[in-house]
């Protein structure tokens, strides 16, 4: 578990804290022209390696990276300015079944749905409450700085 932990750490610094909005818009303007699309994937691979720690990873973080890079670059040319939103979180339930399966692979492990345990049921709910509700609750608190807002006041 603490595989898929580390994994998941690695790709929420890669693509949202590591990734700045000007890489985002030219990776959207300029598809697979933009460098910014490749040092982006660079660093989901150094940072996956970093964070498991051993160097018998560094194969699992290349195939990690070019999933990756190719499921962006496939966001990037199919995404329209109003289906955007729908892709992004395509976009993000495909990097998450990648990083199961690396974390199956690695560990050598089989799915058993019978095994679940509440600690999985601990662990989903954990999830689901760090995306959607708190994105809601955030979207919300820093509403008020967004230009429609202020031009209210």
């Amino acid at each position: 578990m603490i595989i898929f932990v580390k994994l998941l750490l690695a790709h929420l610094l890669g693509d949202f804290l590591l990734q700045p909005t000007s890489w985002v818009l030219d990776k959207e303007n300029r598809k697979h022209k933009s460098i910014y699309l490749y040092i982006h994937t660079f660093i989901h691979f150094f940072l996956a390696w970093i964070l498991i720690g051993k160097t018998n990873f560094v194969w699992f973080a290349t195939v990690l990276a070019v999933t990756h890079g190719g499921i962006d670059f496939m966001k990037l040319h199919v995404q329209k300015d109003k289906t955007k939103r729908n892709w992004f979180l395509i976009d993000q339930l495909l990097h998450l079944i990648v990083l199961i399966a690396i974390t199956l692979f690695y560990n050598n492990d089989r799915i058993d749905f019978a095994s679940f345990d509440n600690q999985f049921w601990i662990f989903a709910t954990g999830i689901l409450l760090l995306t959607q509700p708190t994105s809601i609750l955030i979207k919300n608190i820093i509403s008020i700085w967004t230009p429609e807002n202020k031009k209210k006041r």
